[in-house]
């Protein structure tokens, strides 16, 4: 049964909209899908290979940020409608872009009569929902951003309502099923194929609701500990690699499930209360404001620049060339489409945005229309 639940503040009472580790942290996961897509591209992820288990640690995060910045102001009369298309304005013009760029690599890589087909789907955030093919092929990441506009409705259609012993309930089944799937799979890197698309839920199920909990169950502010920022930097990458290291297969998926359901949010509780002085906040801030658009269009622009260097060894260089070029769009980028103005005097908070999930990468991925081997 639903129940209403004693809000911690009122909606006057703003919510630090910048937590400044936390956006590092953000940075910090967007650094490891890159890592990890393009080392993809150039022939095997190595001790990358788990760092998609990142997407997690982005859902953890946008259910805490999104709790502690809107579930008072649900209780007071937001709409529905008025929350998404908050989210969409938030999340589509970068999505949007990427998608184009992802359109003009296929066109240069395998131009196809589907390939209009395939941009409309992508701008509509209409999955392919056929086996063996990604959910979004001009950008592969797309698949986690639906997922988390998924969850935004269902935190605004019901889990605001429901009391937080129900959200823990429900984030501890996603999670045992979460298991489950990994044990059959192999591998919790699930979600983002057309046969496998619901396996997703289970992931965003697990993470975002453990968000809402801790949003709910933790103080509005948190003491400083003294421990320095530096130490959950070092430790979310830590914490991914390290789960890449253990041997076989079922030991390795039991390692990346512990990551997401206990290193994850130990590190995120070493995260608030990490202290960070005003250079170190600066740069923080910088990073976190980066990380949404260089994981919107890195896998694409990657790609395309590829394309554009077809022919050419795959030396040291052109890959740091490439990567400084995905760098300097998104720093673009972060001034232009990814921050929209608010009304002067609006108390609005700027959520931590999730910068979406990562499918494995392919070498060559298969042409607009043509089925890919499942």
């Amino acid at each position: 049964m639903l129940e209403a639940r004693r809000l911690p503040s009122s909606p006057s009472d703003p919510v630090p909209a910048r937590l400044a580790v936390l956006d590092g942290l953000r940075g910090v996961a967007a650094i490891c899908v890159i890592g990890y897509h393009e080392a993809g591209l150039h022939g095997g992820v190595g001790l990358l290979g788990t760092s998609y288990l990142a997407v997690d640690f982005f859902f953890l995060l946008s259910g805490f940020v999104l709790t502690r910045a809107f579930e008072a102001r649900f209780a007071t009369g937001m709409t529905t409608a008025k929350f998404m298309l908050l989210r969409a304005r938030r999340l589509y013009p970068l999505m949007a872009l990427a998608a184009v760029i992802g359109a003009i690599e296929v066109l240069l890589r395998a131009p196809s009569a589907n390939l209009p087909t395939a941009l409309v789907r992508h701008l509509l955030f209409l999955p392919v929902m056929e086996p063996g093919r990604q959910l979004f092929e001009l950008n592969g990441a797309q698949w986690s951003l639906l997922l988390e506009l998924i969850a935004n409705l269902a935190h605004v259609a019901l889990l605001w309502r429901m009391s937080t012993r129900l959200v823990g309930l429900a984030s501890a089944a996603c999670a045992i099923l979460l298991l489950g799937f990994g044990l059959h799979y192999g591998t919790l890197n699930l979600g983002w194929t057309g046969s496998g698309a619901w396996l997703g839920l289970a992931r965003v199920g697990c993470s975002y609701g453990l968000g809402i909990v801790l949003a709910r169950v933790l103080p509005s502010r948190i003491a400083p500990t003294g421990m320095t920022w530096r130490l959950p930097f070092a430790l979310l990458p830590a914490a991914i690699l390290a789960s890449a290291l253990v041997p076989g297969e079922r030991g390795a998926v039991v390692a990346q499930w512990l990551t997401v359901v206990l290193a994850f949010p130990a590190i995120f509780l070493v995260a608030l209360g990490a202290e960070a002085g005003a250079r170190a906040n600066a740069f923080l801030s910088w990073i976190g404001t980066l990380s949404f658009p260089l994981y919107a269009i890195h896998l694409p622009l990657l790609m395309l620049l590829g394309q554009a260097a077809a022919g050419q060894p795959a030396s040291a260089w052109l890959r740091a060339g490439s990567l400084l070029a995905v760098l300097a769009g998104a720093m673009l980028l972060s001034r232009t489409l990814s921050a929209p103005r608010r009304p002067a005097g609006s108390q609005a908070d700027r959520p931590v945005d999730h910068p979406g999930a990562v499918p494995a990468v392919r070498l060559a991925p298969a042409p607009v229309g043509v089925r890919a081997e499942p």
